[in-house]
């Protein structure tokens, strides 16, 4: 798992090996293959602005946990509530001081 600089933009590739991965600051596209087991990716704590975008790349029925920073909220979902992401599905987030990430 290591950050890639890809026209300006730090993209990460991730295997369930990884899991549980703690997003960083620094990453912006993190693709997560879950074809060797499921994946929880933990966000950290949000920041005003700040854009992620987690594509389960797997094929193999495992899910991504995307899972949010201590009560932060994800999609409006409650405090903590984590999203589960299926393959081939994505999650495009932004993290917003009221609201949380969405």
């Amino acid at each position: 798992m290591h950050p890639i600089l890809v026209a300006d933009r730090f993209t990460t590739r991730i295997i369930n090996t990884d899991s549980p991965y703690t997003v960083l600051g620094i990453d912006e596209v993190i693709f997560c293959d879950t074809d060797g087991g499921a994946i929880t990716a933990n966000l950290p704590a949000g920041i005003p602005g700040k854009h992620y975008k987690l594509i389960n790349t797997g094929s193999s029925a495992n899910d991504l946990t995307v899972d949010p920073n201590g009560t932060e909220q994800l999609y409006g979902a409650g405090a903590g509530v984590a999203a589960t992401v299926a393959d081939g599905e994505v999650i495009d987030i932004h993290y917003e001081t009221t609201e949380g990430w969405w």
